[in-house]
């Protein structure tokens, strides 16, 4: 009896001794095209985070994200990349305690592009290093505001991510999907969502690859067909006009 109320609070004090107060959940969106647009939401952030955050609001500005973002892949991996801000890149919503930041990545170092003239292919080159960053908020008064460990909870390879069907505007894209269910603050979840018209996909490593199916007017210039109409009506402007002459 003293072993199984021993081993009962054992288990009760390594529970309570690993578990982590829940500080929110943070999704985020990564759609490729020319360039990669980012969305990250905050959502059901605790009142105690939200308050600091509401008190030291000065830390999450326009450029917060982003900047973090590409001086992290420069210093850390060697790569350059540029960011660019919409309207309304960052949103702080009190009656929901959500905040919502937006911004586009570019640059040759994470989007990259192969054209074969023979195929007329169009082969596109992700590099996803970027989102692995550690960023830590705190007031000028060195009070901590938050903390976020996206190396460990996106550390993992993108190649060994679930490969998923994705919905986004009606359309169905190709995607890469991850949920981190390690001990954490938060409960994060990550897309890659490709074009919708992306062929081949498949990832290696870190590095994201796919198609583009040729478009109808390359293949139309890449076939003989333009030719052979400009000469008909070539051959018919001739013959009408030889005729015109005659009558």
């Amino acid at each position: 009896m003293k072993r199984l109320a021993f081993t009962c609070i054992l288990l009760f004090l390594l529970f309570f001794g690993l578990s982590v107060p829940a500080y929110a959940s943070v999704t985020i969106q990564a759609v490729i095209d020319q360039g990669i647009e980012v969305f990250l939401d905050f959502r059901n952030i605790t009142s105690s985070v939200w308050d600091k955050i509401q008190n030291n609001s000065y830390l999450f500005n326009y450029t917060t994200f982003p900047k973090i973002i590409v001086d992290n892949l420069e210093q850390r991996y060697g790569l350059n990349a540029t960011f660019s801000l919409p309207d309304n890149p960052i949103e702080l919503v009190n009656s929901t305690r959500s905040m919502r930041a937006r911004f586009y990545l570019s640059g040759s170092d994470i989007v990259s592009l192969t054209f074969n003239e023979k195929t007329m292919a169009k082969t596109y080159s992700i590099r996803t290093e970027w989102r692995n960053f550690y960023a830590n908020f705190t007031s000028v008064q060195g009070v901590h505001v938050l903390s976020l460990n996206f190396t460990e909870y996106f550390g993992k390879p993108v190649s060994q991510w679930e490969k998923i069907n994705y919905t986004l505007n009606n359309e169905v894209h190709p995607a890469y999907f991850y949920n981190y269910t390690g001990l954490t603050a938060f409960d994060p979840l990550f897309y890659f969502v490709l074009p919708a018209e992306a062929i081949n996909v498949q990832a290696v490593g870190d590095t994201i690859t796919f198609e583009f199916p040729q478009a109808f007017w390359d293949v139309l210039l890449n076939s003989p067909i333009p030719i052979v109409g400009a000469l008909i009506v070539v051959s018919v402007a001739v013959f009408l006009y030889r005729k015109v002459r005659r009558s």
